[in-house]
């Protein structure tokens, strides 16, 4: 049997029977009718959704299956629209729909045919669904009291599922399908299924914001011991407290030091304020971070390109060497091409006192770069290049990374004093942790075992300096040029005790020119008698 009712579009609604929902009638022209046919209280209304994407529906756009409904209340508004409160009755069928001369849209319904099940099944499923809800709602402390009272007091099986499609925050299509469902032991299992879901979900939500909690109230205790532990330190006088590990993780945080590295230095740091001040791994770790927060990760020095002043420079400093002086000026305008070029290594090889330590610093003062100097001389222990591991008692970093912090930038002038001299034993081949730090394709990463994190040495200049060529292992060699310095001749030591050593050593004794002369004689029998070179006799 087909009957008439005024009909109100929903938009991103689905009404069920036995729920109530508060609606927007919208158009005008519907609210007379409705408003006409209240006086009674029990005006049945037809609601249902319009298909997607109709703004203002017409008859054509309403979906075929919606709820009969009762209007409890309805209140205008000045705008010309109304809210509404609607109880859903029964599921129905639309038959025809069309537009009436007041506005309104009325449609021929009938009542939707529904299947017959099991019994038993859908006795079965109800309990399941039962079970689901009350745990549901019982443990979801987002729910009213009143939503967990209703469910209870259902007794229909139907009238549960309807309940249930509704609480269950299923989406709007998901309702829809089971607003069209006839079977009752399908939209039964559906839900039943949906409700699982949820409960999984629930239970995975409660147990996150449980941990959460946990980590909150923990963090929130231990703050309030570190702050104990600061007043107690502060009334005893002591250092070390949470103040000081806070100034060193500023320190740690001005480092420039790379991501990954500073994520292992504020895991120490953690770790160590968990740790009492007299722990012997408290120092160990304390000793650690403070190279950590010293070392220049990100400080450079801006180099100076100019080959007139480096040519000064060498020449203020040194006498002769024009071969010499020839190649380091090439050496230091390849460089001014190419910063990044990866170029050979200069190794200064000569007799002693012939000014190979004095160029390497007339160098780096030509560049503008600080210049440390590394003594190889005896180093027999591959430790003394990589450092040693901090679990070792009396642990310390390399040479390479002391000399780098020394000279507070990531771009000094390291001198390799003596390489000819290095040696090997039990404890490792130093010559092959140079290798290391010699080679262009491996030093952005150089890993020094105190540090246990890599330090880029691309930037680093290194020259070598040697007495016997000889004597250079073979690898490093292979990774060398060799600048020969040979002795002076006569001549040129005349010259340079007269304008280099007599100068310095008259400002080293306060004295002046007319209080110390020396006789260019004198300097020529100085110098045949004490400055004899290998091969040459005195005259």
């Amino acid at each position: 049997m087909s009957e008439t009712f005024p009909v109100i579009p929903l938009n991103d609604q689905v009404l069920f029977p036995g729920a109530v929902l508060p609606l927007r009638l919208s158009r005008p022209g519907g609210l007379t009718p409705l408003v006409a046919q209240l006086e009674d209280g029990k005006t049945p209304v037809f609601v249902l959704c319009k298909r997607v994407g109709a703004e203002d529906p017409y008859p054509d756009d309403l979906r075929e299956i919606g709820c009969t409904g009762r209007v409890l209340r309805i209140v205008s508004l000045p705008d010309g629209t109304a809210r509404l409160l609607v109880e859903g009755l029964n599921r129905v069928r639309i038959k025809h729909a069309q537009d009436s001369e007041d506005g309104a849209m009325t449609a021929k319904v009938s009542p939707l045919e529904l299947s017959e099940d099991d019994p038993t099944l859908v006795g079965a499923l109800e309990q399941l669904l039962r079970e689901t809800l009350t745990r549901l709602l019982g443990e979801n402390l987002d729910q009213p009291e009143q939503m967990v009272e209703a469910g209870r007091g259902i007794k229909d099986a139907s009238r549960l599922a309807d309940y249930a499609a509704g609480v269950l925050g299923l989406s709007l299509d998901r309702r829809y399908e089971l607003l069209c469902e006839p079977s009752l032991a399908i939209r039964l299992e559906a839900l039943n299924t949906e409700g699982a879901k949820s409960l999984q979900l629930m239970e995975i939500s409660n147990r996150i914001k449980s941990t959460v909690q946990e980590t909150m109230d923990q963090n929130q205790k231990e703050y309030f011991l570190r702050e104990q532990i600061k007043v107690i330190r502060q009334e005893l006088g002591e250092e070390g407290g949470p103040d000081d590990l806070d100034r060193l993780r500023l320190r740690l945080e001005a480092a420039g030091m790379p991501p990954e590295v500073f994520k292992e230095a504020t895991q120490e740091l953690d770790r160590m304020r968990r740790m009492h001040s007299d722990a012997a791994e408290y120092s160990v770790s304390r000793t650690w971070l403070d190279l950590m927060a010293a070392l220049p990760w990100s400080t450079l020095t801006e180099d100076k390109h100019d080959l007139t002043h480096a040519r000064a420079v060498l020449d203020e400093d040194h006498h002769g060497l024009e071969k010499v002086k020839e190649r380091i000026l090439e050496y230091l305008a390849v460089r001014q091409l190419n910063p990044t070029a990866r170029g050979v290594i200069l190794c200064f090889a000569g007799p002693p006192g012939v000014g190979k330590t004095s160029l390497v610093k007339s160098i780096a003062q030509a560049l503008g770069r600080s210049w440390q100097k590394v003594s190889l001389g005896g180093v027999k222990d591959e430790s003394e290049i990589r450092g040693h591991r901090r679990t070792y008692i009396g642990s310390m970093p390399g040479r390479i990374i002391q000399a780098i912090k020394r000279a507070g930038s990531r771009n000094p002038v390291l001198l390799l004093d003596e390489l000819d001299k290095l040696g090997a034993d039990y404890r490792g081949d130093p010559a092959s942790a140079l290798l290391e730090v010699l080679d262009p394709a491996q030093n952005h990463a150089f890993m020094d075992h105190y540090l246990d994190a890599p330090f880029d040495l691309s930037q680093v200049m290194f020259i070598a300096t040697a007495n016997v060529e000889d004597n250079i292992p073979h690898a490093l060699l292979d990774r060398l040029e060799i600048v020969p310095l040979p002795g002076y001749i006569e001549e040129e030591k005349t010259e340079i005790a007269r304008h280099h050593l007599l100068p310095r050593v008259r400002a080293e004794h306060g004295l002046t020119e007319a209080q110390l002369m020396v006789t260019p004689e004198a300097i020529q029998q100085l110098i045949r008698r004490y400055t004899r070179e290998a091969g040459r006799a005195p005259a």
